[in-house]
This record gives C-alpha cells, sequence and structure tokens, in this order.
C-alpha cells in the first residue's frame, strides 16, 4: 500500500508499479486514463467541504466567503494536487471569496490538523473529518455551495494478471451489484 497524491498513482498504475489504485474523481477533475488499456469500478462517493476550528461559541473561526478587508487564512493543497483541483473548480463556480493562502500540503491530513490548530480553513473529504466533526474539534465553514461530491474509482490495468488483484478486483465486483 503506497498513499500518493493522484498523478503519481496514475503513473505507478500506468508503468506497472502498482496493481491497483483507489481514489478520488471528480466529473470537473476527472482521473483521466486510456480504457483501452485501464479498467475502473465507482466504488461509492465521498463528500468534500471547507472546514474550521470553532469559535467559543461553536460557529467557525473562519467562514466562507470572507471580507475584503480580512481575507481567510487559507490552508491550500499544492498546485498538482487532485483535491487542489477540485478546490479550484470550487472557487470558479462560486462569488469570489477573500481567501489568502497561508499553507500549503500534499496530504488532506496536513491541512485537518493545520484547520484543528485554528490557522485556517481547509476542504476536506468528509470521511477524513467525521471525527473531528462529531467532537466538535472542527466545524462546517461555508454552506453547499462550497461543497462538492467526490466519486471514489478503483483501477487496474486490463493486462494485469495477478491472482490476488484478480480476486480483489472480483470480490469489488460482487460487493457493488
Amino acid at each position: 500500500v503506497l498513499a500518493a497524491n493522484v498523478q503519481e498513482a496514475v503513473i505507478a498504475l500506468a508503468e506497472g508499479s502498482c496493481d491497483l489504485m483507489i481514489g478520488y474523481s471528480h466529473p470537473r477533475a476527472p482521473i483521466i486514463l486510456d480504457r483501452d488499456k485501464f479498467v475502473g469500478l465507482r466504488l461509492g462517493s465521498d463528500a468534500f467541504f471547507p472546514v474550521s476550528a470553532p469559535d467559543a461559541d461553536g460557529r467557525p473561526l473562519f467562514a466562507l466567503p470572507g471580507a475584503a478587508g480580512r481575507p481567510i487564512p487559507y490552508l491550500a493543497y499544492t498546485a498538482t494536487s487532485f483535491l487542489g483541483r477540485v478546490v479550484d473548480v470550487l472557487l470558479q463556480g462560486n462569488p469570489q471569496p477573500h481567501l489568502k493562502r497561508f499553507y500549503e500540503a500534499d496530504m488532506a491530513m496536513h491541512l485537518m490538523r493545520m484547520a484543528r490548530e485554528g490557522y485556517g480553513i481547509a476542504w476536506l473529504p468528509k470521511s477524513a473529518v467525521e471525527e473531528e466533526l462529531a467532537s466538535g474539534r472542527l466545524v462546517r465553514a461555508g454552506g453547499d455551495e462550497w461543497s462538492a461530491e467526490l466519486e471514489i474509482w478503483s483501477f487496474r490495468s486490463i493486462g494485469n494478471s495477478n491472482p490476488t488483484m484478480l480476486e480483489l478486483w472480483k470480490s469489488l465486483e460482487r460487493d457493488l451489484r
């Protein structure tokens, strides 16, 4: 098992250095693989939305869209990350928020930690922040207009004959019926 950004995972799959890839996709930022060489299964979905640490009253310390005179510290994904592209899509579809890039990371867990400590706002998958939301350590920092539904996909090479991977794939197919 290797945790990697989507671009690195696609390269590893294409080069044959991994048997199976599981990752997020979004209709406006899809994972593009040659259908003659790869097959995919849609495994499910995950909500993706902005979060912030709460203030003393349980409201977000930072909430979208922010104000021109006080831009929100933005905990961003790096420019090459898939989730960063999804945030860009969300920001393009809304009135311009007042954000000031404060910190960048490839991994959602780094951004979650920074948001939990009160350093700014971060877009995170619901599955990554369920415990923090339930405990009140993080709260949603914007409405549905700032949110997206991510699809969870698994991909494999059509030519891969690894018996363990093929059995896992068949199991996934059965579970999705």
